[in-house]
């Protein structure tokens, strides 16, 4: 390794000096999967700057390696290339450097632990194609929380097509539910948004234990069942009643990769992988010019995005034996499913299911007096109108709800119903403003 490193800064002085930049190499760090070259330039201007962080290809070429990533930092300007002895970090290794909720979710290239704090980023989106280790680094951060809270404080809720790579957790006393269905995962995420939600926000905020969402290849999951209403309420509203997300996805910025901008709007932390180009890695880091394209193959290189500012890490991989050592449920436990038994509304007048309308039980208008000596165009003698009272009425035609319809949806919330839920029991289907008009009317008749 040390003659590869003098090899290859050698390699980099010839290209910077044909450029006629004048450099100081500052010092040389082998990172887990990077070998970093800190640089400053010995006569600094806006014209070398450009010139020196313009050389990435160049000096791609020069290095034989995929791709070189240059960053203009306060220390100088940072070289990072593919180290020829890349060091996936163990997971069980970086949980010891969580901290609380802060957890551990790499090294950065000087062999430093990386933290994203929960309490402030309570949703942490994972983006890139697939075998690039978005699913290692997930199961790395569930194990460290797993591993740094009790499960009085911590409960697993995971979602997951793949389930031979989450299976090791199932039988955890962390673990409320592993759920591979697509249609069980609509209901339990209706559910958990719904009532649970609402539940520990009527009751003044911060509930434990803590329930942590992980959502592992949303892309394939949004495509069977339409899941964005219940996560983006999770992602506006959930950190501050101790629920939080871990989302992996092959792609973002589009409603068919994480369910649209009400739930990106939300998301300050990303850990992002080398893209197949540099639109789809501005999408998925959500800004332009970070460098996602020059990241290496190697599994776990990303580039984590706090708040808008990109730093590189190499995120864990995550061994099943590991995660069997956590604390297991006894032999012959049978988790509940509270999504699976949920009541039913006692059928009243109000909500009582109606026979289908023919000439003999057609519901006929009512004669009732004007208004104020208002008269509807056309009808003499009163207004007549049919008010719809109570879920029977549902579905309705596109429009804004009557306040006896809103009465009525306020009610659905009352026993739990999410509001994304409510919106296709009220129209037969979401949109954005349906949704929209849900959400005044319940707040307006509450």
């Amino acid at each position: 390794m040390v003659r590869w490193t003098a090899w290859a800064e050698k390699r980099i002085a010839q290209v910077v000096t044909g450029e006629r930049l004048r450099v100081r190499l500052l010092r040389v760090v082998q990172g887990p999967l990077t070998v970093t070259f800190r640089l400053r330039l010995v006569r600094p201007s806006p014209g070398a700057l450009r010139r020196l962080l313009g050389l990435g290809p160049a000096l791609a070429q020069a290095l034989q390696v995929d791709g070189v990533r240059l960053q203009d930092t306060a220390q100088g300007v940072l070289v990072e290339v593919p180290s020829p002895a890349p060091r996936t970090p163990d997971a069980a290794a970086l949980a010891r450097h969580t901290r609380g909720w802060r957890v551990a979710v790499g090294l950065d290239q000087w062999r430093k632990p990386v933290r994203v704090d929960l309490r402030h980023h309570p949703t942490l989106l994972f983006v890139g194609p697939s075998r690039r280790g978005k699913t290692q680094a997930m199961r790395a951060v569930v194990y460290a929380l797993a591993r740094a809270h009790p499960p009085r404080r911590l409960q697993l809720l995971i979602v997951a097509q793949k389930l031979q790579d989450w299976r090791p957790f199932q039988d955890g006393e962390h673990c409320l539910a592993l759920v591979a269905d697509p249609a069980e995962a609509a209901a339990a995420l209706e559910w958990l948004a719904g009532t649970k939600l609402q539940e520990r926000a009527r009751s003044g905020g911060r509930a434990e234990p803590v329930i942590l969402v992980v959502l592992d290849d949303l892309l394939n999951l949004l495509k069977r069942e339409d899941v964005s209403g219940p996560i983006g309420e999770l992602a506006s509203m959930g950190g501050g009643v101790g629920i939080y997300q871990l989302i992996g996805t092959q792609d973002a910025g589009s409603k068919r990769g994480t369910g649209g901008p009400d739930v990106e709007a939300n998301i300050t932390a990303r850990l992002v992988y080398r893209a197949a180009s540099a639109t789809t890695a501005a999408r998925a880091a959500g800004a332009g010019k970070l460098g996602v394209e020059a990241l290496s193959g190697h599994k776990g290189d990303a580039l984590l995005v706090l708040d808008g500012e990109a730093r590189r890490v190499a995120t864990a991989r995550t061994d099943d034996a590991d995660i069997l050592q956590l604390p297991r449920r006894p032999a012959g436990f049978v988790a509940a499913h509270p999504w699976r038994n949920r009541p039913q509304p006692v059928a009243t007048a109000l909500n009582r299911p109606q026979p289908p309308a023919t000439a003999l039980n057609r519901p006929q208008p009512v004669a009732t007096a004007p208004l104020d000596g208002a008269r509807e165009a056309g009808e003499e003698g009163g207004l007549n109108r049919l008010q719809p009272v109570g879920e029977a009425a549902f579905p309705i035609p596109r429009r804004k709800p009557s306040p006896e319809e809103a009465q009525a949806m306020a009610a659905m919330q009352e026993r739990g119903m999410s509001l994304s839920a409510i919106c296709r029991t009220v129209y037969g289907s979401k949109d954005g403003r349906t949704f929209q008009w849900v959400k005044e009317a319940v707040a307006g008749a509450a």
